[in-house]
């Protein structure tokens, strides 16, 4: 069985589909299975078979040219969008590829490469099957076309089959639909040993040695991340107890210098942003925190909560069906649309408290989410669709 997992940002964007490609290919070449990884550009720390595919990225120059110019109706054709003309842009490379190395599986998180690649395989243009990887908040409309559907969590399955199923008569059936959560290397992310151990990780981060620090992993940016209502947040926090810390990193956006700016006028000195940081310091920096916090609204399954529960972090969110789910009994919901409440939690909640939560949350990890309990779950589906498609 020959698996190619594919994604047309990695290697220049930092987002949640790039880390699960990276991750998910180097995870199946552990676990036996023939996988090639193919990405926009260059992979320093890749020791996965990689091919560098030349699309036009969704960033650069031209590409944002040519969505600028077309006009509205181009969106049929996906050149109203930069993120779509890099998908397309990649695809037309991906596609000969994939026949001539006659893969089994190709599996991928963004939306367009999965609707391009299964047109194909119904018109027999293509030999292996394609799996969408659910991870995009694509309508239930767009999502019956698949024939192979990973979804990330047991309620966006319900969600979607109710939403196909009204009005319908019978009820729509689609026996090849499976629910397979994001992963997490629970040997990666692990807490720290002991104090001292921390200790010199903070040191390393140049982070206060004795702080009581939260932290978040997300694009910086207010729309849907709402950093700065975290800032807010943190900064009356920090008026109650001064001991407090927060570690902003992530991915800049256009209004991140901003965000910054209302950072050092509410919170001066007290609020570290790291931006762009290489994903693999990201478990050394999860074990400077003590509290990790998420304040969006709604996500499909952030790998970001996955890799603080298992360094054995304590985690806040929103009271979401699959925030709840992830997070488990480390977790505490709460409502982050409404001033105060995460303020409370800071000011209150001490650090044996957190301390407790941190060991539920990273035993829910092992139980749940670990590299070891997942990967194979994802090669049995594999060779579920190798078999269904052999009968054919």
């Amino acid at each position: 069985m020959k698996v190619a997992v594919a994604s047309s940002g990695l290697g220049h964007i930092k987002r949640g589909i790039e880390t699960w490609a990276f991750e998910t290919a180097h995870a199946l070449q552990k676990h036996g299975v023939n996988v090639t990884l193919f990405a926009a550009a260059p992979l320093a720390d890749s020791r996965v078979p990689t091919i560098t595919l030349p699309a036009r990225k969704r960033n650069a120059p031209t590409t944002r040219f040519i969505a600028k110019i077309m006009p509205r109706w181009t969106w049929r054709w996906h050149l109203k969008s930069i993120y779509a003309i890099e998908q397309v842009s990649f695809w037309n490379h991906l596609k000969k590829h994939l026949r001539k190395q006659t893969f089994d599986i190709l599996h991928v998180q963004d939306p367009l490469l999965a609707e391009m690649a299964q047109r194909y395989f119904m018109k027999k243009k293509l030999p292996c099957n394609c799996i969408l990887a659910h991870g995009t908040e694509e309508p239930a409309s767009c999502l019956r076309r698949f024939t192979y559907l990973q979804h990330l969590a047991p309620w966006h399955l319900q969600q979607t089959l109710q939403i196909l199923s009204r009005g319908s008569t019978p009820e729509l059936s689609f026996p090849y639909w499976t629910v397979l959560p994001n992963f997490v290397d629970t040997d990666v992310f692990c807490p720290v040993d002991s104090q001292s151990d921390k200790t010199t990780a903070r040191h390393l981060f140049q982070l206060p040695p004795d702080a009581i620090i939260w932290g978040t992993a997300a694009a910086i940016k207010r729309d849907h991340k709402r950093i700065d209502w975290l800032i807010q947040e943190f900064a009356a926090a920090t008026k109650a107890n001064p001991d407090l810390f927060l570690v902003i990193a992530g991915s800049r956006h256009s209004d991140t210098e901003a965000l910054i700016e209302m950072a050092n006028q509410r919170a001066l000195g007290k609020i570290s942003f790291m931006t762009d940081i290489p994903h693999a310091q990201m478990p050394r920096l999860l074990q400077t925190l003590d509290a990790f916090v998420l304040t969006s609204l709604f996500e499909m399954m952030p790998i970001a909560i996955l890799e603080a529960i298992s360094a054995g972090l304590p985690v806040y969110t929103h009271p979401h069906p699959v925030l709840a789910w992830m997070s488990g009994a480390g977790g505490t919901q709460i409502d982050m649309d409404s001033s105060g409440a995460l303020q409370q939690c800071m000011e209150q909640d001490t650090l044996a408290t957190l301390q407790t939560k941190g060991q539920k949350a990273r035993q829910h990890a092992m139980d749940m989410f670990s590299m070891k309990h997942v990967i194979p779950a994802y090669i049995a589906y594999y060779h579920q669709i190798c078999e269904i498609q052999s009968r054919k």
